[in-house]
């Protein structure tokens, strides 16, 4: 099962912002135990960074990208995922688009997102992380 895991949800396990349920820590665990085809966007990395950069040092960040990539796998875009994206008015929020293009370009079986009201007209099954952790196998 293709998996594709929103910046939001990888920002939850690191900021450990899920407590008390834990559904980021069992969606990581699931991805890095092949329970699922975990991915995350590649640009993710970039909007990671700029939101821990003032909690954890750049060696830091460096060594949870290195756990990341072992963890999941990257999906990035192309120039035709990016002009798709800028024609798509479907998606208020640009970078939700590029993150669906990235999901599409997986065929992902479902989207993980805390965010699903921005992606209500996606084409791929969206659920929140704990919705999904219910629906996924064991």
């Amino acid at each position: 099962m293709k998996v594709f895991i929103d910046t939001n949800v990888i920002l939850d396990r690191v900021l450990f912002r899920d407590e008390p349920n834990f559904s980021s820590a069992r969606i990581f665990e699931a991805s890095a135990t092949g329970k699922i085809d975990g991915y995350i966007a590649a640009l993710s990395f970039s909007h990671i960074a700029y939101i821990l950069r003032k909690r954890f040092s750049l060696d830091e960040i460096r060594e949870m990208y290195i756990g990341l990539c072992t963890i999941f796998n990257v999906v990035g875009l192309s120039k035709s995922n990016i002009i798709a994206a800028s024609r798509n008015r479907d998606f208020t929020d640009f970078e939700d688009c590029l993150q669906y293009e990235c999901a599409k370009n997986i065929r992902a079986d479902y989207i993980v997102t805390n965010n699903s009201k921005d992606f209500t007209k996606s084409g791929i099954n969206v659920l929140r992380p704990d919705e999904f952790i219910k629906m996924m196998p064991m």
